[in-house]
C-alpha cells in the first residue's frame, strides 16, 4: 500500500509445513514505486477461510525506494559478498537481504555466504530464522 491506503499488489501463496524463509516480488505488471515514498507491506496469515479476519496472525513493514548515494556507484566492480556489504552499509536493507538470499540459492555449500547470511540476520535480531531453509 503507498501513503494513502492504496492497493499496489496483493497475492496468496500456498505454505507448506516445513517452516522456511519466503521472497515475495512485485511482478513487472505493477506499478514502479516511486522514490522517497513510503510503502506499507502486510503478510497474514490466513488460517481458517482463506480470506484475512483480524484474529488472524500478520506481520507488516515499510518500504522506501531511495536515490542510490555514491556508495553504491561501487556495485558494478563489487565481487557478490561485497555488494551485500555495500548494500547493508548504505542502508539498503532489501537489497542486502535479496543479494545475500540469492547467493545463498545458488552457493548452498559455501562456508562464507552461509556465515554472511547468518550475520546480516542476527545482527537485527532475527537469530530464530537465521538457519531456516530459503524457498522460492
Amino acid at each position: 500500500k503507498d501513503n494513502s491506503e492504496k492497493g499496489i499488489y496483493q497475492t496468496t501463496l500456498a505454505l507448506t509445513s516445513t517452516p522456511s524463509i519466503i521472497s515475495i516480488s512485485l511482478p513487472a505488471t505493477a506499478p514502479m514505486l516511486e522514490i522517497g515514498k513510503d510503502y506499507k507491506w502486510i503478510v497474514v496469515m490466513a488460517c481458517q477461510t482463506g480470506e484475512p479476519t483480524p484474529e488472524d496472525p500478520f506481520v507488516e513493514g515499510l518500504v522506501r525506494r531511495i536515490q542510490p548515494d555514491s556508495s553504491l556507484s561501487q556495485l558494478d566492480r563489487a565481487k557478490p559478498l561485497d555488494r551485500v556489504a555495500l548494500y547493508a552499509k548504505s542502508g539498503s536493507w532489501y537489497d542486502a537481504v535479496a543479494t545475500l538470499a540469492a547467493l545463498r540459492k545458488d552457493q548452498p555449500n559455501n562456508s562464507e555466504v552461509a556465515s554472511a547470511w547468518k550475520d546480516l540476520l542476527q545482527g537485527v535480531g532475527l537469530d530464530a530464522i537465521a538457519n531456516a531453509p530459503l524457498k522460492n
